[in-house]
């Protein structure tokens, strides 16, 4: 059985790589000296590891601990169907580092005490938002470069740490509901969503949706609505050259002063500051 080493990976220094990957039939079952997280992007496939079999498709997590024997198969040979996989890979000894120099990180370690492979799904969408950013920070080598990776590792061991761990008082329908209302969101941020409307949705009153709202997401809805469209509105900032006004419109701003107004609140910058930061 073959073993990825870190080695291969890790570059000048830096114990994290993100890739992306099509996944094929020639890739052989593997365990590597390093933890892992993959998602799945496109298409639909099988998971293997050991004698466990199990259908994969696109929102699925992966937590990959150290030395587990796995690998991800496409579901056929046809190219235009293609097993597409982003994988967060991170050196343990700094991870470990990592955690417990954070405030309140030692609390993770659990984590990687875990022996098996973990799958989890993304009902909102959300983290293929975080997988697909954090490879494009990864390859495009810019200011920042490390602190923004880190960041993405926190969030990313959260979000692990929290499906292991929290429990809400509220009935599974519920809290079920609410993750339909955040897949709406972050499908359809450009669209004039409003709490009541979504609160139909969940099936619940206003006061009870923003209170549960809050709860599963530390945020408030509006907050949440507004980080969905600053993220969106950054990487197009980053990756073309769309105008501010149309960048401002297509996630969601009509006003452009308070789209700018809104975003230099959230970044320290103006939109156009924040695009010449990054291409300096």
């Amino acid at each position: 059985m073959r073993i990825f080493r870190g080695e291969n990976y890790f570059r000048n220094g830096l114990p994290i790589c993100v890739n992306r990957v099509e996944e094929s039939f020639d890739t052989s079952m593997h365990f590597h000296d390093f933890w892992e997280m993959t998602y799945i992007a496109e298409g639909q496939g099988t998971h293997h590891s050991g004698d466990e079999i199990m259908p994969v498709s696109k929102g699925n997590l992966f937590m990959v601990p150290l030395g587990v024997s796995h690998v991800f198969r496409p579901m056929s040979l046809n190219s235009k169907e293609p097993l597409i996989v982003y994988n967060f890979l991170v050196d343990v000894k700094e991870l470990k580092k990592f955690i417990h120099s954070f405030p309140g990180g030692n609390e993770l370690e659990s984590l990687l005490n875990c022996k098996e492979f973990k799958r989890y799904h993304d009902n909102s969408g959300k983290y293929y938002d975080l997988f697909q950013q954090m490879h494009y920070e990864f390859s495009a080598d810019l200011p920042g470069k490390e602190a923004r990776l880190y960041n993405g590792l926190m969030e990313l061991l959260l979000f692990f740490y929290s499906s292991e761990s929290r429990t809400y008082n509220e009935s599974t329908q519920t809290a079920a509901y609410i993750q339909k209302v955040l897949a709406i969101m972050h499908a359809d941020y450009h669209q004039p969503l409003r709490v009541k409307d979504l609160a139909l949705v969940a099936g619940i009153g206003e006061r009870q949706f923003q209170r549960i709202f809050y709860m599963q997401t530390n945020m408030t809805f509006k907050q949440y609505l507004q980080g969905i469209r600053m993220n969106h509105a950054c990487r197009l900032l980053m990756q073309t050259d769309r105008k501010v006004t149309d960048i401002a419109n297509s996630v969601g701003y009509h006003d452009i002063p308070y789209f700018n107004k809104l975003f230099k609140e959230k970044t320290g910058m103006s939109p156009r500051e924040y695009r010449n930061s990054i291409r300096e």
